[in-house]
């Protein structure tokens, strides 16, 4: 299972608890209705368990909701989440900018001699983790 199916699966799980805490409805009473573990549940809830889609059609029938709309919303609530993690992880500090900045000012050999220090100091801490 890579990251971006545990993501979809702790999108699922946390949406499925949300519909049962409204409800009003304890992990025992709907485990039953599964017949599954209560600690199975709590971790399909979680995202750390995988759900299968059996159980998400259950669940939804319990719960009295359309189940290919809550994959629909499941499926735009995953990709929200991760345009906007995608989006923070492209924004640049102040001091990063003014790294490409300076950068940008450098010519050819400059930057060569730069890049060419990044990767000693890299080598250097390389050999300073494996000692």
């Amino acid at each position: 299972m890579d990251k971006s199916d545990l993501e979809l699966y702790g999108i699922v799980g946390k949406m499925f608890r949300e519909i049962r805490e409204n409800k009003g409805y304890t992990l025992e009473y709907v485990s039953d209705y599964l017949n599954v573990a209560t600690k199975t549940l709590q971790r399909y809830e979680l995202g750390e368990r995988d759900i299968k889609i059996q159980i998400i059609k259950m669940l939804c029938e319990f719960y009295n909701i359309d189940c290919s709309s809550f994959m629909k919303d499941a499926k735009m609530r995953f990709v929200s989440e991760y345009k906007s993690e995608t989006k923070q992880s492209f924004i640049l500090s102040d001091l990063e900018k003014e790294i490409i900045r300076k950068f940008r000012q450098l010519d050819t050999g400059q930057r060569d001699m730069f890049l060419s220090m990044l990767k000693i100091e890299e080598k250097r801490e390389s050999n300073a983790k494996m000692a």
